[in-house]
């Protein structure tokens, strides 16, 4: 499947890293129910530091990975420094467990970093990073974890180590991972179309084409287009251009790239300028008259584009 303009590929070798990074608590948890809890906490000890190190090495080390050796190494001492408080640490390790992982979401939404963040980070490029809509999604998605985090601690507080509260807790975390794929589609269109410009960096000529198209989709005014049934075609020119259509029908407006087979108006635009218009610094009206855009096909069209496409501001 091809990957949105926005996106970035990760190398392999980093995603496997990553999924490995993600299984201490695993280990832990077999282990312990398997074998014992001291076996568990020194082997998951022992795997969550080699994989930390590594994946630093990497230069893609998260908070989330640095919850393991530090709730590992703090077993160890209990168990070995403060050896009478192992029965409290044996009963309640599941949601011990949790409630690191809570702490360290709930930190990073009151030091304004949502721990999301820098993972987010690895999957899209970096134009967008300072973008509001990309900050937005990522709170939200941190509360979720957030609440995941702490749900699964409370369950497993009430429920001492029962087998099917794990995989309760490990199947609410699946959810939350699920939402990281599934909540940006839908939460990015629905901030740009309420913020508008607000949702957008200043600058956007470092955004991908299509980005700045689906930011004036966001902003598509479906009262406005009632009756109005056409196909738009835009021909970017310049370094960087690249062709886009917009189908409008029963109020409804689609973005698709390429060429449409049969388009009522075709706009051609340089690159620069599109940019310009976009940022709100050249006046489409003005465009025209100065012939920096080309329009061809139904003049009427032209005329509705403007109330039509006007974003919140």
């Amino acid at each position: 499947m091809k990957k949105e303009a926005w996106e970035k590929e990760q190398p392999r070798v980093l995603r496997f890293l990553d999924i490995l990074g993600y299984l201490p608590p695993v280990v832990f948890i077999v282990l312990s129910e398997i074998a014992s809890f001291y076996a568990g906490v020194i082997i998951a000890l022992l795997y969550s530091i080699v994989l930390t190190a590594i994946i630093s090495r990497k230069g893609n080390l998260k908070a989330v990975h640095a919850v393991f050796p530090i709730f590992f190494s703090g077993c160890i001492i209990v168990l070995y420094a403060f050896p009478i408080h192992a029965g409290i640490l044996m009963r309640y390790r599941g949601a011990l467990l949790w409630g690191s992982f809570a702490v360290m979401a709930f930190a990073s939404l009151i030091v304004r970093s949502p721990f999301t963040l820098l993972l987010a980070k690895e999957q899209v490029i970096e134009a967008v990073w300072d973008t509001p809509v990309f900050i937005s999604v990522n709170y939200v998605l941190t509360w979720i974890f957030a609440i995941v985090f702490s749900t699964n601690m409370m369950m497993n507080a009430i429920w001492e180590n029962i087998l099917t509260v794990h995989f309760v807790s490990f199947g609410l975390l699946i959810a939350a991972l699920i939402s990281t794929i599934a909540l940006p589609a839908r939460y990015v269109p629905w901030y740009m179309k309420k913020y508008g410009a607000k949702a957008r960096p200043k600058d956007l000529s470092k955004l991908p084409l299509r980005m700045i198209f689906e930011g004036m989709v966001a902003g598509f005014n479906a009262e406005a287009a009632k009756g109005w049934d056409t196909v738009i075609q835009y021909n970017i020119t310049g370094e960087g251009g690249e062709k886009f259509y917009v189908e409008m029908k029963d109020q409804k407006c689609s973005l698709s790239e390429g060429e449409a087979a049969d388009p009522k108006l075709t706009i051609t635009v340089s690159k620069e300028d599109w940019v310009a218009i976009a940022e709100g610094k050249l006046e489409g009206q003005k465009a025209f008259m100065e012939g920096k855009i080309r329009a061809e096909g139904d003049m009427n069209d032209v005329l509705r584009m403007q109330e039509v496409f006007s974003g919140k501001e």
